[in-house]
């Protein structure tokens, strides 16, 4: 039934869009009303959406232009990448260039959609103060940005070496579990929802 809501979307006049109305944790899931409002002042619709699985949403905005359903998004990385853990063991002869370099990298990977320092280790004085010192952990996250950290070490003569740990575990309420199921994203220009199900009823 998703499908049928996208396509209406698609049938309905290019400035139509999607108005936020309410949304309801229930459980691990999240129930999402919006309506799409065509600009031509023709019959607004209302549908429901319901996430299965939620395992992070945010939602930044009352109105979208857009809703699409992706496996492969950037905001998936965290929940569908084996995670890695990068050390270093020498300090760098530029660390603002460095750190300039590591936002970049972290930005061209996924740019806006997780903030940049998510997966640095966090201590008071930030990034400068960790790589003043002769040896530490850099940061834990996805494999392919750890990977892309690593890689500016390399050409910084950075000396240090990266750990892959395991997927990413999900509390059902008792124990920390490995899930069945990959997640998806729904994606509602730069708002999102990652479960994994979605299926919509008109009301």
């Amino acid at each position: 039934m998703l499908d049928d809501l996208i396509a209406q979307k698609h049938g309905a006049d290019e400035e139509a869009f999607f108005g936020l109305h309410s949304v309801q944790i229930t459980g691990t899931g999240l129930l999402i009303k919006l309506s799409l409002d065509p600009a031509d002042g023709s019959e607004r619709l209302t549908w429901q959406i319901d996430c299965v699985g939620v395992r992070e949403f945010l939602l930044r905005t009352l109105s979208f232009d857009s809703l699409r359903v992706e496996s492969v998004h950037p905001i998936l990385l965290t929940f569908n990448e084996l995670f890695a853990e990068l050390y270093f063991y020498s300090s760098p002869t530029n660390p603002s260039e460095l750190i300039g370099e590591l936002f970049e990298g972290h930005k061209e990977l996924v740019d806006d959609w997780i903030p940049f320092e998510r997966f640095l280790s966090q201590q008071p004085g930030g990034l400068p103060k960790i790589l003043s010192a002769q040896s530490g952990m850099l940061a834990s996250g996805p494999q392919s940005i750890i990977r892309k950290y690593a890689g500016i070490l390399t050409r910084h003569t950075v000396a240090h070496s990266v750990r892959s740990t395991q997927m990413p575990k999900v509390w059902d309420g008792e124990k920390w579990i490995q899930p069945d199921l990959m997640p998806q994203a729904l994606i509602l220009d730069n708002s999102y929802v990652v479960a994994e199900s979605f299926d919509a009823q008109r009301l």
